[in-house]
């Protein structure tokens, strides 16, 4: 059975903490600061959704569905986001570490300044996503899709690209030190603000690994 909220209605920075809300559809709803810590969102839809600043920790978040949604600073560590689809949300800002994207899509997504630390994104799809400033120390993104993404001024120290698709990829300013270039397409990304194609030389001299 699915539930759907009463439209205009405001949840801003209400407690819905351990709450079992399977099923309903929260579609354009007000949570922004909601406390929505191990709180069961099995199959919410959550479309285009407020959820700036929300606690999202622990939560149930199978099924669910948030494209186009508001996330910026919303604290989503550690959450198992596997397959879920975020395509032009906003999650400027947003804690990310640890988490679980794995073959999420992300595409167009605005992430810029967010937490992916550790985070897992195997086979993630970030075509034309905003990743200025992200920080991707440690992250996994082999296999990940970053064609034409904007990871300017990024940090993806010790980073796993292993396999990932980079055609048309800003890296202007990022750094890369100890990253895993190998087996991609480095050679088609732009790595100085000039339009610039990344080199070998270039790449290595930044500490980045590339076989």
């Amino acid at each position: 059975m699915r539930y759907r909220a009463a439209g205009g209605v405001s949840l801003e920075n209400a407690n819905l903490s351990g709450l079992d809300l399977t099923g309903f559809q929260m579609n354009n709803l007000n949570l922004a600061g909601a406390n929505l810590s191990n709180t069961n969102l099995t199959g919410v839809g959550l479309v285009s959704a407020d959820l700036s600043g929300a606690n999202l920790t622990g939560a149930t978040l199978t099924g669910a569905h948030f494209t186009m949604s508001d996330l910026s600073k919303a604290d989503l560590t550690g959450a198992n986001l596997v397959d879920h689809d975020f395509l032009a949300a906003k999650m400027e800002g947003t804690q990310l570490s640890g988490a679980n994207l794995s073959n999420a899509t992300l595409v167009r997504a605005s992430l810029r300044g967010a937490n992916l630390n550790g985070a897992i994104l195997l086979g993630t799809d970030f075509r034309e996503a905003d990743l200025t400033g992200a920080l991707l120390k440690g992250a996994n993104l082999a296999g990940s899709i970053l064609n034409e993404a904007n990871l300017t001024g990024a940090d993806l120290t010790d980073a796993n690209l292993a396999g990932a698709e980079l055609e048309n990829t800003w890296l202007f300013e990022a750094s890369i030190q100890g990253a895993k270039f190998n087996d991609t397409n480095w050679e088609k990304a732009f790595c100085v603000r000039s339009f610039t194609r990344c080199s070998e030389h270039y790449l290595e001299s930044l500490g980045a690994i590339l076989r």
